[in-house]
């Protein structure tokens, strides 16, 4: 009865902090700028505003508040509960000093995610040297997540998910247990799987490094090798396409070099060529794309001939072949084998 009447009281004040509707509604505070029909509007120890309340609206005026939220699904108008800041969007969940634990959600939209990586919070640092063979052995997939709908979802929340679930990509958990065991975060209370997708990155440049590691060792042979063709007998398959190196005497400008038929070829292919009566010796280079010295052939006779390259253990791909006449090139062309 005492509270009652406190109640009672308090209601005939001109501004009042705690006062009932006729309707039985209690309401605690005054909502500013409108006339509440049911309301419960607690500052201070909940921290709904951030600052007391001074009657103007915007940055002084912050908080948080549930709304009915409404929007146009499959034709129809849907209602879901959402919580809103208020004015200037100046609102957090948490901060660095207290932070959430942990959160769970199905889709998340922002402008920036920002991980702490700063050092003076870090210890136990170990570098990743090696990634390269444990990337290349990752199983990308397109998949769509399993969905189980509950009798507490409406009909149009049952289209929703599900819609969200699909189309999506990425990889297995398990898959990454034995090669990225640091990845993979197991929950005993739900037993599920999670996999740390942000921790792939330091992992992929650790790989890229590799990899460049060994394009640049590959870089310095092809330059040994182009090297060679200029003081020895070896070509340089990849300076030319066709087209005599130059320089040459009367004598190796005679030899020449033409284009393998069929090209590209399957089983096998010719390769016409000219040698001079004056010439030496001349040799036929077979090289990969990368320089790498296929195959040499010793070619004997002179004036019109033909050598035949069989596919034999050969990969299909694209192959350079030069003709050397004595330690010098006559011409360089390229040929393709398929499948």
């Amino acid at each position: 009865m005492m509270l009652l009447a406190g109640l009672t009281a308090v209601s005939t004040m001109s501004i009042a902090q705690i006062k009932m509707e006729s309707n039985g509604d209690v309401i605690v505070g005054e909502h500013w700028g409108s006339s509440p029909s049911l309301e419960f509007d607690v500052r201070g120890q909940m921290f709904v505003s951030h600052v007391p309340r001074n009657g103007v609206s915007g940055w002084n005026y912050v908080g948080c508040y549930f709304e009915n939220h409404s929007y146009t699904f499959g034709g129809s108008t849907v209602y879901r509960p959402i919580l809103k800041p208020q004015w200037g969007n100046n609102f957090w969940l948490g901060n660095a000093s207290s932070p959430f634990w942990r959160v769970y959600a199905n889709e998340m939209y922002a402008t920036a995610f920002n991980i702490t990586s700063d050092a003076r919070l870090k210890e136990n640092f170990v570098p990743i040297e090696t990634s390269l063979d444990r990337i290349l052995k990752l199983k990308p997939y397109y998949f769509d997540y399993k969905f189980k709908p509950t009798e507490q979802m409406d009909d149009a929340m049952k289209q929703e998910i599900p819609a969200s679930y699909k189309d999506h990509a990425g990889f297995k958990a398990q898959d990454l247990l034995e090669d990225f065991p640091k990845l993979v975060k197991y929950d005993e209370n739900e037993d599920r799987y999670s996999l740390d997708y942000i921790g792939l990155i330091p992992e992929m440049v650790t790989a890229m490094k590799e990899q460049n590691q060994t394009i640049e060792e590959l870089k310095q042979e092809l330059e040994m090798v182009k090297g060679n063709c200029c003081s020895n007998t070896s070509p340089n398959p990849l300076q030319n396409d066709g087209k005599s190196s130059g320089g040459a005497s009367d004598m190796l400008d005679a030899s020449k070099l033409e284009q393998n038929q069929p090209n590209p070829f399957h089983q096998e292919t010719t390769i016409k060529y000219y040698l001079a009566e004056q010439t030496n010796q001349a040799t036929m280079y077979i090289y990969d794309m990368n320089g790498k010295q296929i195959e040499s052939f010793n070619l004997r006779e002179k004036r019109n001939q033909s050598l035949t390259i069989q596919k034999n253990k050969l990969q299909a791909g694209m192959y350079y072949y030069s003709l050397i006449v004595d330690g010098k090139e006559i011409a360089t062309k390229k040929m393709i084998l398929t499948e």
